[in-house]
C-alpha cells in the first residue's frame, strides 16, 4: 500500500480493490474461516 502512495480515500479504495483482485475468492474464504469468521461466497 505504501508503494501505491494514494492520498485520497477514493484512491485508497481503488488500490485496495486492485490488491484484492489478486486473490481468488476461495483463498479469501479459507483465510476468513481460519480467522474464525463464518465466510460464504455469494
Amino acid at each position: 500500500m505504501r508503494t501505491a502512495a494514494e492520498r485520497t480515500v477514493e484512491g485508497l479504495w481503488k488500490a485496495i480493490g486492485k490488491l484484492l483482485d489478486r486473490f481468488p475468492a476461495d483463498e479469501c474464504m479459507r483465510y476468513l474461516r481460519h480467522c474464525g469468521y463464518p465466510a460464504t461466497i455469494t
